[in-house]
């Protein structure tokens, strides 16, 4: 039921875009980014014992790299006004 209402609300968003809330994006990109810090550190020494650990470090390092691009579509926002993250790529209202 909670998929069917992420499905609706994201279909809704599709045709009626909001400006996202800059703010909310590099409150929530820093948390993110501080939380992911801590697990990638935890996770660095034991991420060659086990194919486990060694995926846990990868995902977490990709959480790294996904939290800078938040915080760089929120500054890229913030900057310029344009809601579109990722402006130069695609194709969006402006």
């Amino acid at each position: 039921m909670l998929g069917l209402g992420v499905l609706g609300t994201a279909a809704y968003k599709a045709f009626h875009p909001v400006m996202p809330g800059i703010e909310t994006m590099g409150i929530f990109g820093v948390l993110a980014l501080i939380a992911n810090h801590v697990c990638f550190f935890l996770l660095y020494r034991s991420r060659g014992h086990n194919l486990n650990m060694s995926f846990s470090w990868l995902c977490s390092r990709n959480d790294l790299i996904a939290n800078v691009g938040v915080l760089l579509a929120a500054s890229r926002i913030s900057t310029t006004g344009w809601p579109t993250a990722g402006g130069s790529i695609s194709y969006g209202k402006h």
